[in-house]
């Protein structure tokens, strides 16, 4: 399915966030040969604030107009003009990405603009727009939110382009319009998305009414079954009513509805209403504006610039593909992590295959798998083919997990013992390990469960992703390598032993988490959040102020 995932290559260079040295600032007085309007800006730029309103970038104001020897852009003269009011404009209509027009004081930019200015306040309002026109290009290019507290690695995001840089590109090109609107993402997703919000916001105004209350689950229907519900879901669903008891009979017309309906909302189309359908079809306008809000905020976040070559995980989608010069090269279903044991979205390099692998037990898998089984079944790792291993002062021995006393033994007692188990059919990993260095020790592979690839819902792995073709997968990352065939891909797996082959050209990977997404026909799909990720994300922007909808959620 040739779903596009990524923001499409920007003219616009993203470099993130940068800091000045402060023994810059206090040089704008020094520059010579200023006129008495530039050093006058020159003097109202030194106090950081404008309208008793403090700068939320001044350093980066600052710098930009010392670039340009203080000179005004956004006034002439006094008068305000239309690149000024352009620009209002644009903050004006932030909101239709998710931001707040009130963190760029479009009211006070407004009400300044329609008013007559004195010199100063001419000045003032230069100043302000400068600010709020870097504020929103920090927004518009980067994390607005704490990575920290999201739960996400800093160094995968853009942490926003710099105040002086995006206020010195705007500076640069007299259609204002054309500048600001190259700040925001330009892949069709983004675009897909922003309309639906506006088209969701338009109908909440419009019809503020609240949602219907969600339906009570009946537990599984199966076309050809009668309940009272199936009247509600056909009404949920557009579709007429039917005469009489036909209303609450699971016909034909409807399964297609669902089947269509569950397509949409990433779910497989076999019509068959079951938890996650009948979650999907409670889903209100709130929980849709939710999504719109979380993932048009997480696409900010990457850098438009995208290598040739690469591979895209998303997690609620619950698939993989490798993209080459522009088009989906490979396709395949995955496992991702459980919402206790969630897969973490970062970006990382590839950097090669290991064939055969062993697996060395992560100590979460030991503590909360393991110990308890072992605790009821001492032979439990012997039946699973690990080695138990304890190490002391003079090195690694092998120990019988039926010599151990496991009552007694404590989650702390077991992380210092190593469990291991070879490479063979039965390994966790199966045969085909991806080597890609992270701090969350999460990689693709193989498995030995490959049943699992035939479930619609597969968040059921302890982190880690498991791929339905790892063949094809290993071809992908190793194709570029000089005389790379298949043939060597069966050979390395026909070995017994462990064996590493390097890409001689590493590529990136990225692990992300969109829950809406574009299916093949480029309709949106809004599908499940996993780990309520959208929500965390959407409460934090609430509590730290910077989010403002003309409805409220």
């Amino acid at each position: 399915m040739k779903r596009l995932l990524l923001t499409t290559v920007s003219a616009l260079m993203l470099t993130g966030a940068t800091t000045l040295p402060p023994a810059a600032v206090e040089q704008v007085a020094a520059a010579p040969d200023l006129t008495e309007a530039q050093q006058a800006l020159a003097d109202l730029l030194k106090g950081g604030s404008a309208q008793s309103v403090p700068l939320a970038y001044p350093q980066g104001v600052r710098e930009a107009y010392k670039k340009r020897d203080y000179t005004s852009f956004w006034t002439e003269e006094g008068r305000i003009g239309k690149r000024a009011q352009v620009a209002i404009n644009i903050l004006e209509d932030s909101w239709s990405h998710g931001l707040s027009p009130a963190d760029y004081r479009v009211k006070l930019l407004r009400e300044m603009a329609a008013g007559k200015l004195n010199p100063r306040q001419s000045l003032e309002f230069e100043i302000l727009l400068s600010d709020a026109v870097a504020h929103y290009g920090h927004d518009m290019t980067g994390m607005r939110v704490s990575a920290r507290k999201m739960g996400e690695d800093p160094k995968s995001w853009s942490q926003g382009v710099d105040a002086q840089q995006v206020l010195t590109y705007v500076f640069s090109d007299s259609d204002v319009e054309a500048s600001l609107t190259q700040l925001s993402p330009s892949g069709r997703l983004y675009k897909a998305m922003r309309s639906d919000l506006r088209k969701l916001i338009a109908d909440m105004e419009k019809n503020p009414e609240p949602d219907r209350a969600p339906l009570k689950y009946p537990g599984a229907l199966y076309p050809g079954e009668k309940d009272l519900v199936i009247a509600n879901i056909r009404a949920r669903l557009g579709q007429p009513a039917k005469k009489g008891e036909r209303n609450t009979y699971y016909d034909d017309d409807l399964a297609q509805a669902v089947a269509k309906f569950q397509r949409a909302n990433g779910l497989k189309g076999d019509a068959i209403i079951g938890k996650r359908t009948f979650a999907a079809i409670n889903q209100g306008r709130k929980e849709r504006l939710v999504k719109l809000i979380a993932n048009l905020e997480r696409q900010r976040w990457m850098d438009p610039r995208l290598p040739s070559r690469y591979i895209v995980v998303n997690i609620p989608a619950m698939m993989m593909w490798g993209i080459d010069d522009g088009e989906i090269k490979i396709e395949m279903p995955v496992v991702v992590g459980r919402e206790k044991r969630p897969t973490n979205s970062f970006i990382t390099n590839i950097t090669g295959i290991r064939f055969n692998p062993s697996w060395h037990v992560p100590d979460t898998i030991k503590t909360e798998d393991f110990l308890p089984e072992l605790q009821k079944d001492p032979t439990v790792l012997t039946k699973k083919g690990i080695e138990l291993i304890r190490y002391t002062p003079d090195g690694a021995e092998t120990i019988a997990p039926e010599s151990v006393d496991w009552s007694t033994m404590t989650a702390d007692d077991i992380k210092g013992l190593g469990m291991v188990q070879d490479p063979g059919d039965t390994n966790a990993l199966g045969r085909i390990r991806v080597l890609m260095p992270n701090q969350y020790n999460i990689y693709l592979h193989d498995t030995n469960s490959p049943d699992l690839f035939n479930r619609d819902f597969r968040a059921l792995s302890s982190g880690c992703v498991r791929v339905a073709d790892p063949k094809k997968m290993a071809s992908f990352i190793l194709g570029s390598n000089k005389d790379w065939s298949d043939d060597k891909l069966e050979t390395y797996l026909g070995k017994s032993k462990t064996i590493e082959i390097k890409a001689e050209q590493t590529l990136p990977v990225f692990i992300l988490y969109q829950t809406v997404w574009l299916d093949d026909q480029g309709d949106l799909v809004y599908g499940d959040d996993l780990y309520g990720n959208d929500i965390k994300l959407v409460r934090e922007l609430q509590k730290t102020g910077q989010l403002s909808l003309p409805v409220n959620l």
